[in-house]
């Protein structure tokens, strides 16, 4: 059974926090495990019972908010995130980010029907759906200090090397399956901006943690 097998890892960054409200949201009543992680040190000071209600688990890359820029801290996450699902015995992986919505969920069990023989279906790293081990591969080699120019580069390479099976699909696919908007990429044509300057209006919770107390509630992995 593939929701079962299949588990959901979302990346995310100190300076998406604005867009996890609505993100996160559109994943209301998956019923199924979702891990989250953050490329950050702590998450205290973060209202996460107000805007996670469908994660199951968290994880943290340990480094301060936002110290590995934003490639690098996802990539650690998709490392730390993929292996914390492996122990946990899945077989299948659809990874997303925090600023991505999944409205229509229910039909990643499609994904997995076009999935058929291949090991991924893939839009850079952004969104990954395939199989973990596969997934867990291509991930072996990276460091925080690997100069890889890029997560969709390093991934791609990772790919070619082992000469694994994918089937490339971009944007609109998604979007058609599960509802997939870009809170972020919306936010900038809205606004006018380009991206660089949703990264300065999206850090909502600043580094002043100090004094606040955790949430109760969600597991740290």
């Amino acid at each position: 059974m593939i929701w079962d097998e299949l588990a959901v890892l979302i990346t995310s960054h100190p300076k998406q926090q604005k867009y996890w409200q609505q993100a996160l949201g559109s994943w209301r009543d998956y019923p199924h495990y979702i891990l989250m992680g953050n490329d950050d040190d702590t998450w205290e000071g973060i209202p996460l019972d107000n805007i996670m209600p469908p994660v199951k688990d968290l994880f943290l890359t340990k480094y301060k908010a936002g110290y590995l820029g934003h490639f690098r801290g996802e990539l650690e996450q998709m490392q730390i995130g993929g292996r914390i699902l492996a122990e946990k015995g899945y077989k299948y992986i659809y990874k997303t980010a925090a600023d991505n919505t999944c409205y229509r969920w229910r039909n990643l069990i499609n994904i997995q029907k076009v999935l058929k023989k291949k090991d991924f279906i893939i839009c850079g790293t952004t969104q990954i759906f395939g199989n973990l081990k596969k997934f867990n591969k291509a991930m072996e080699l990276w460091h925080p200090k690997l100069r890889s120019g890029g997560a969709e580069l390093y991934f791609y390479s990772q790919i070619r090397a082992y000469e694994m099976n994918v089937i490339y699909k971009k944007g609109p696919w998604w979007n058609k399956i599960l509802g997939l908007i870009h809170v972020q990429g919306e936010h900038a044509i809205n606004t006018d901006k380009n991206i660089v300057g949703t990264w300065v209006d999206g850090h909502v919770w600043k580094e002043d943690y100090k004094h606040r107390d955790i949430v109760p509630g969600r597991a740290k992995v």
